[in-house]
């Protein structure tokens, strides 16, 4: 029975998903408005109390647009898995509902509404203490210093949602390539078959990559030379992404790749009683077989052994290096400066 894509909406609803709900408004136009009622208040903060404005205008309407950012990120995330749905059913050779029951409790739990809410609060804490005067409690005292952290928690909560929600990804694709019963074909179209578990975590590690380079841009934005704290972050996540993509495939490479070679043994020996064929008895339609054979043989040698392509490691690659680069010579410069 064919199904479209759109068929499958109704497995999860992240709780930004929820809130846009609420607020009886497509995610990104509503998510855009909570970011500028930040951007807003944080304004109003400043003229109200007399203070000049705590970033640069710039800074400031990145940092605001970070919330939006995450939450139709983590939606997004969602929508491409139930898009996802449809292709597994071609590469996992199980019953149609045995594989839509696997599927949706991993699904769930990916978006599980307590684990992403309790990662962000820990997360949300972490930006609201880091980079704090020593009398922490001070920085309350003054209104547009209040309204900024309510920003930077904002970020840090569903920074906190996204970054659980990708390691419970990460943990489903682990767990799918431990599954005997999926299908390694030779031809592996980029959508029907295993590879499109490659595709699908390249789709969500370069949607992670852009919001980060959003928020590296931010940290760029002021002015002055960043220190080892900003180089160890930017580590931390070229570690995380890389992780995220290529570790949870190994299960699934290491079955490609033991597949692949097994089809060339068997096919081996078929080329080679085709070989000893023409050499007792040369025939022009038994060199035309062997023809076709040695065609075949470049097939199987051709097959991946990897879920994703080339280009989609280069991008990743590039996205995480660039930052990683900039933060790099500034340090480099600062040092030869001295």
């Amino acid at each position: 029975m064919e199904t479209k894509n759109n068929d499958f909406d109704y497995i999860v609803t992240p709780f930004p998903e929820r809130i846009a709900r609420i607020l009886r408004l497509p995610y990104p136009v509503a998510w855009l408005i909570i970011s500028g009622f930040l951007f807003g208040l944080h304004i109003g903060a400043c003229l109200y109390s007399g203070s000049p404005v705590k970033l640069a205008i710039v800074r400031l309407a990145i940092l605001a647009l970070l919330p939006t950012c995450i939450a139709t990120g983590i939606i997004w995330f969602s929508k491409a898995l139930e898009k996802f749905t449809p292709s597994i059913f071609l590469f996992i050779d199980w019953p149609r509902d045995k594989i839509l029951e696997w599927y949706e409790t991993e699904l769930r739990s990916i978006f599980n509404l307590k684990w992403m809410i309790l990662t962000g609060v820990v997360l949300a804490g972490v930006c609201l203490i880091s980079g704090l005067p020593r009398d922490f409690w001070a920085g309350f005292r003054n209104l547009p210093t209040v309204t900024f952290r309510i920003m930077m928690v904002a970020v840090g909560f569903l920074g906190g949602g996204m970054f659980y929600a990708m390691i419970r990804i990460a943990l489903m694709v682990h767990k799918m390539g431990k599954l005997e019963a999926i299908k390694v074909s030779i031809y592996q179209h980029p959508l029907t078959s295993v590879k499109s578990v490659g595709n699908l975590l390249g789709k969500i590690a370069l949607g992670a990559i852009g919001i980060y380079l959003l928020g590296m841009l931010y940290v760029f934005a002021k002015t002055g030379e960043h220190g080892k704290l900003v180089f160890w972050i930017v580590v931390f996540f070229a570690v995380v992404v890389g992780s995220f993509f290529v570790f949870p495939q190994i299960k699934i490479h290491q079955m490609m790749s033991r597949v692949k070679h097994m089809r060339l043994r068997e096919f081996s020996r078929h080329l080679e009683e085709a070989l000893e064929g023409v050499t007792r008895e040369p025939s022009r339609e038994s060199v035309q077989r062997v023809r076709e054979l040695f065609e075949i043989q470049k097939s199987l040698n051709e097959m991946g052994e990897w879920p994703f392509d080339t280009r989609k490691v280069f991008l990743i690659i590039s996205g995480i290096a660039i930052p990683l680069i900039v933060v790099l010579l500034q340090i480099i410069w600062s040092k030869l400066g001295d």
